[in-house]
């Protein structure tokens, strides 16, 4: 085998290294335990803060029965961020601001995947993915926005 060929083989073996990193994330994450946990402890004044949602597990509300064998420190335990696209971010403001006047629910959808690491996949209102709850027609008068 030439040196130029070794070289090759050595240049190509951090790529491949990769796609194997990256394929054994995303097979980690379709097969991953799903857990929904509620949220609380909103500062409405920063509740949206650029394109991120802030928010804190209401571990007070958990069901410790979902948790059988997975560690609070698997989860974020303080102030929590999940990134949302920013045309999205009046409307969800509305939402959370107005949550118990309009009675909704805001949970957090987790994967667990490798080593029980918990990675936030999901905002829930009333059990709907946020995307999909905005889409609904019944929410189209409150949040109207321009």
């Amino acid at each position: 085998m030439t040196k130029s060929e070794k070289m090759k083989i050595f240049l190509k073996l951090p790529i491949l290294l990769i796609v194997i990193f990256i394929g054994f994330l995303e097979y980690s994450k379709s097969n991953a335990q799903i857990i929904e946990l509620p949220v609380r402890g909103y500062d409405p004044r920063d509740f949206i803060s650029g394109h991120y949602i802030r928010y804190e597990i209401d571990w007070n509300n958990v069901d410790v029965s979902k948790l059988k064998g997975i560690k609070k420190s698997n989860f974020c335990i303080n102030s929590c961020r999940f990134y949302i696209p920013e045309k999205e971010a009046d409307k969800l403001d509305y939402l959370f601001r107005n949550r118990n006047r309009l009675n909704l629910n805001f949970t957090i959808k987790y994967k667990l995947i490798y080593f029980n690491k918990a990675i936030a996949d999901d905002i829930l209102i009333n059990g709907l993915s946020w995307s999909d709850y905005l889409k609904l027609d019944k929410n189209s008068i409150l949040i109207e926005k321009n």
